[in-house]
């Protein structure tokens, strides 16, 4: 039993690895679409809950799933779009853990989203990094007495491009 046990855990951790290129710009789109550059990040690298991937939706199809310490980037048709994030809690991505914002983007734009987890706390102590807009967030108990509270939230390029110069590419 205890084999089983390390092999699932090996499993879901190498699995869960950023191993791709280190982030550069992208160049700017077409005036056709957006690209979207969305990036997870942690307060405590490696801590429990964030070795595990957070799944990625646009307009509810999922698109790819982020480990820690990674990124993705995404061409987007222009206009409104739903962008959701979820948590693997517990071996599930349960819908309490899912993080919705809903945003608009224009042609040729370039927009950053992080996906950032913050313990102890909720998302108020990173509202500061960033001037408006819409935050989503969700928490759970890996511990009875310590919170995880996963932050999703549109960023300005300047907070982004300091977050996100040593982050891997996630899949």
């Amino acid at each position: 039993m205890n084999v089983l046990a390390t092999m699932v855990l090996v499993v879901v951790l190498v699995g869960c690895a950023a191993t791709g290129a280190l982030y550069m710009p992208p160049s700017a789109p077409p005036l056709t679409v957006a690209k979207l550059v969305v990036y997870r990040t942690s307060q405590i690298g490696g801590a429990a809950g964030t070795w595990v991937p957070t799944r990625l939706e646009v307009h509810g199809m999922p698109t790819s799933k982020l480990p820690a310490d990674s990124y993705v980037v995404l061409d987007v048709p222009v206009g409104d779009i739903t962008l959701s994030a979820t948590d693997l809690v517990n071996f599930h991505y349960d819908d309490k853990n899912r993080m919705t914002l809903n945003e608009r983007v224009s042609g040729g734009e370039i927009a950053y989203f992080r996906i950032l987890s913050v313990y102890g706390g909720g998302c108020e102590a990173i509202y500061e990094k960033v001037e408006s807009g819409m935050i989503a967030h969700a928490t759970h108990y890996p511990r009875p007495d310590w919170a995880q509270t996963t932050c999703f939230q549109r960023v300005p390029e300047e907070v982004a491009l300091k977050e996100i110069k040593n982050l891997s590419s996630g899949d």
